[in-house]
């Protein structure tokens, strides 16, 4: 969870998001927003999936406010449920000053049944697995 906390602060943005919408029908995160909260529910981690493919995080470290990025992208093909996230492109690194553009921050899937997304990924090579549930 603090490897997703600090991605949401680590980089930068252009909005040059994509064009097309998403079909609820056929990708059903589509619109909708997963979250996995930490023991004690004071921190969490959140994924909005929004209909036109854009991705917004929200992090929240215990005793902090919440911080939020929106340089993300999702995709699911239709009638399928593996899931990727990827950095928006003009989305550089602002530490490093590394294009990220395109590239996989986390990826995994979507279970109907239980309506959680299963991630795996994470920034700066820190590895983690996010089970993320649907928030109504």
């Amino acid at each position: 969870m603090l490897a997703l906390c600090v991605a949401v602060i680590s980089f930068t943005s252009c909005n040059n998001g994509l064009e097309s919408t998403a079909d609820p029908a056929t990708q059903p995160i589509a619109g909708k927003t997963y979250r996995e909260t930490a023991p004690g529910g004071d921190a969490y981690s959140q994924l909005t999936f929004h209909m036109n493919y854009k991705c917004t995080l929200v992090g929240k470290q215990v005793g902090k406010d919440p911080v939020t990025n929106s340089n993300f992208e999702w995709w699911m093909s239709p009638n399928d449920p593996n899931v990727v996230v990827r950095y928006a492109q003009g989305t550089y690194d602002t530490e490093t000053g590394e294009s990220l553009s395109g590239k996989t921050f986390l990826s995994g899937s979507y279970d109907a049944t239980t309506k959680t997304v299963t991630l795996t990924g994470g920034f700066r090579g820190e590895q983690a697995t996010y089970i993320m549930t649907e928030v109504q």
